[in-house]
């Protein structure tokens, strides 16, 4: 969990993908269906993204921003074979990956690279293992 990462390296790993929709989208539906198509995954992507970096570097201060940090950090920290899903937990609950979250235990070593796991919010949905 190399989190921060910059935009750079968040768009050069889109970029075979938004390649290969566009070359398919072009075959398929013409180019003008191709624009709207990449430029379409490339914002919701982008979405994506912004939300995922701010889980991991900002404080929730909403119930969404609590509920989505709760869920995401249990798939780092404590079932990584469980809540894949950033933004909705649709697809967790279709197969069968989805863990209704309380509070995440992050392990002592791992507590630095949550910046904002020293302020009061933190302790609602958080525990810092003492090991």
């Amino acid at each position: 969990m190399d989190i921060p990462r910059t935009a750079v390296e968040v768009g050069v790993g889109a970029v075979p993908v938004l390649s290969l929709a566009a070359v398919a989208a072009t075959f398929g539906r013409g180019p003008a269906f191709a624009v709207g198509f990449t430029t379409s995954i490339a914002a919701a992507w982008s979405l994506y993204e912004w939300l995922h970096q701010e889980i991991h570097v900002r404080c929730p201060t909403s119930a969404y921003a609590r509920w989505a940090t709760r869920h995401h950090l249990a798939h780092h920290f404590t079932e990584p074979r469980k809540n894949y899903g950033v933004t909705s937990p649709i697809w967790d609950v279709v197969f069968g990956t989805y863990v209704d979250v309380r509070k995440v235990r992050i392990p002592r070593a791992q507590a630095p690279r949550i910046p904002w796991l020293d302020r009061p919010e933190a302790a609602a949905i958080l525990d810092v293992d003492a090991a």
